[in-house]
């Protein structure tokens, strides 16, 4: 069974795509104790909500230093976006979970040594911890099939096999 054992940091991707579908997820994933965080810098583009309404959603805005600004600046060949970057360095800094939607960036985040997690993988872990029923799952996932079109036929075949298994 999948464990989160750490903290998670969440990107934009997650961010857009559970507020979009549910807002119940943040509500779950903090009644089993996980500290949910996010950039200031990931904050800033998420525009759908306020301060008040990410603290309401038990989501932890944390500062990023000067530092790891001008190293994300100068982040050279990389193609993740600076906020992604961002993110992954929070992460790397604080041994969060990387929790992302973005093929690249978790891809980057895992050859770095970095632990991350698929949206996906939070709703299976909110089913396998009695938050949500498998009705549930299969209805998260299908309002999120619809906002992220980067979910193919074979990722909802693993889904649902992992779901019922």
């Amino acid at each position: 069974m999948l464990q989160i054992d750490k903290s998670l940091i969440l990107d934009l991707s997650i961010l857009i795509d559970f507020y979009s579908i549910s807002k119940e997820i943040f509500k779950f994933v903090d009644d089993l104790s996980i500290t949910m965080n996010v950039s200031d810098v990931t904050f800033q583009k998420f525009d759908q909500v306020n301060e008040t309404e990410l603290e309401k959603l038990h989501i932890k805005i944390i500062e990023t230093p000067i530092e790891m600004l001008i190293e994300a600046a100068n982040r050279g060949k990389s193609s993740l976006a600076f906020d992604d970057y961002v993110s992954f360095l929070h992460a790397k800094e604080n041994n969060f979970i990387l929790s992302t939607n973005d093929k690249t960036l978790k891809t980057y985040a895992q050859s770095k040594n970095v632990d991350t997690l698929w949206g996906l993988e939070i709703i299976l872990f909110l089913e396998s911890n009695n938050k949500i029923s498998k009705e549930k799952a299969k209805e998260l996932f299908k309002k999120l099939r619809i906002v992220n079109n980067r979910i193919t036929d074979d990722i909802e075949k693993e889904f649902l096999k992992l779901l019922y298994q």
